[in-house]
């Protein structure tokens, strides 16, 4: 689930967006892929298959799990990023 559909996310979200969401897009869409890849193996995270052009699975903290997913921009559309979290985080 996104952050927002969690128990209290709209309270933090606007930040989360802010901060996190929009400027990890924005990294993406002027990134090496190859040292995105390799730097994301060392903190943890495996590349998985989904619907975005990057998908990999790790640890955000201990006990949370996330998959991030990068979008690549197009001519009007920017590059995004999206971090889903496991569920039953809202249950901790």
């Amino acid at each position: 689930v996104s952050y927002r559909e969690l128990p209290n996310g709209n309270v933090f979200f606007p930040a989360i967006k802010r901060d996190v969401i929009g400027p990890m897009g924005l990294f993406y869409g002027s990134c090496d892929r190859e040292i995105l890849l390799k730097a994301l193996g060392e903190i943890g995270f495996s590349k998985i298959s989904g619907k975005a052009d990057l998908v990999a699975k790790g640890w955000f903290a201990p006990r949370i799990p996330v998959i991030i997913q990068f979008w690549e921009g197009e001519e009007e559309i920017p590059s995004s990023f999206q971090m889903l979290f496991d569920r039953s985080l809202g249950e901790l």
